[in-house]
């Protein structure tokens, strides 16, 4: 019999395991990447059955753009008055423009709306225009006036006594 020495186990002895190669890692993530996205079917209430004869769309085609969250920011208001002021300067309608753009601008300076490009463009057209009806109306009034006077004193300086 053999005997074994007390320093050595009694079992045999397996060989030494070697080091375990290192485990492939996740290739990093970029910073920025594309967003993910999952679709989703839309959920509708209950539908009554087709008519005999009809079908329902065999594919959902899916959605172009993915679902938004959220309210959109509200867009800066304009003033009305300034609208209307414009549209009454281009309509010929100008001392109606000119009332309404000045209201407008003041509105405008207190509230901190937008629209005073637009009351400027119907004061400017609203003034434009005043001044063509002013001008039209001399015309059409002071014009005549003024020929029939010189037609009166043309007249009465012809001397149609024949001698």
């Amino acid at each position: 019999m053999t005997s074994v020495p007390p320093d050595q186990p009694t079992e045999p002895q397996q060989p030494p395991q070697p080091p375990e190669p290192p485990q492939p890692q996740d290739p990093p993530q970029p910073q920025y990447s594309a967003p993910q996205y999952v679709e989703t079917q839309p959920q509708y209430a209950a539908q009554a059955p087709a008519p005999v004869g009809y079908s329902q769309p065999a594919a959902q085609y899916p959605q172009a753009y993915p679902p938004q969250y959220g309210y959109a920011a509200a867009a800066p208001r304009t003033n009305v008055l300034a609208i209307i002021a414009l549209v009454l300067s281009l309509i010929s309608v100008s001392i109606g423009g000119v009332i309404t753009g000045h209201i407008a601008l003041s509105q405008i300076k207190k509230t901190g709306e937008q629209g005073r490009g637009l009351a400027l463009a119907g004061l400017i057209i609203g003034y434009i225009g005043s001044a063509g009806w002013v001008l039209f109306w001399v015309f059409l009034i002071v014009a005549p006036l003024i020929f029939a006077a010189t037609m009166a004193t043309t007249m009465g300086s012809l001397d149609y006594s024949g001698t």
